[in-house]
């Protein structure tokens, strides 16, 4: 009866053999350990070439600068200075481009020369009733006075054009007053040599609003 127990314990193991826990082998321990992982993709804003606050002042100035552009453009197609977004103001220039007279206003012939630079500006949108420069006028002009600085010392020409009395005498004088103060507005940006000049026609009912104008030229 021994052997028989003993015979049956041996059979157990042999059927079941306890498996000892070993640890993996050094080297692949260590692989494991140090083995090179895969790089991180890096985020967008490492490839930024200056500080991010330098980076967010540079978008802001070119922002800016697109903005005073719209302005100049809402101004030459007879369109108030706007507070809303660019892609609402440029849907708006883009409405107003499609009309004839604004179109017109873009394409006036000269009196001046303007080789350099050459604006036309409706005055209704400078001046108001009383022949002021409005709030609005001022935040047009301000904007050229920005284009103008790039052109100090050199000779920037302002006529007005002014269809207003059935007198084209008093007419030229009135536009001589207004082209006066516009280079007086915009002389506080800088130094420049200016030259004023006054355009009277007499009244006509028939004639477009283009006739009250403004002319800004540097040769």
């Amino acid at each position: 009866m021994v052997f028989t127990g003993s015979l049956g314990v041996l059979i157990a193991l042999s059927q079941n053999p306890p498996r000892p826990k070993s640890d993996p082998p050094v080297l692949t321990a260590l692989w494991e350990r140090y083995r090179p992982r895969p790089r991180r993709p890096q985020p967008h804003l490492a490839t930024i070439n200056q500080p991010l606050p330098d980076e967010i002042a540079t978008v802001g100035t070119a922002l800016q600068r697109l903005g005073d552009r719209l302005t100049i453009l809402e101004a030459q197609f007879g369109l108030p200075p706007s507070t809303a977004t660019l892609e609402t103001r440029l849907t708006a220039l883009e409405d107003a481009a499609q009309d004839t007279e604004g179109i017109n206003l873009t394409a006036l012939p000269a009196k001046l020369p303007g080789r350099r630079f050459y604006l036309t500006l409706p005055t209704a949108l400078i001046f108001d009733d009383s022949f002021q420069i409005t709030p609005q006028g001022e935040r047009i002009l301000n904007v050229v006075s920005k284009d103008l600085q790039q052109y100090e010392g050199e000779t920037i020409r302002i006529a007005a054009h002014i269809a207003h009395n059935q007198n084209p005498a008093t007419n030229q004088e009135l536009a001589y007053q207004l082209a006066q103060k516009t280079a007086t507005y915009l002389q506080q940006g800088g130094a420049a040599r200016w030259v004023v000049v006054g355009y009277g026609s007499e009244q006509n009912p028939d004639a477009p609003a283009t006739l009250q104008r403004l002319e800004i030229a540097v040769d």
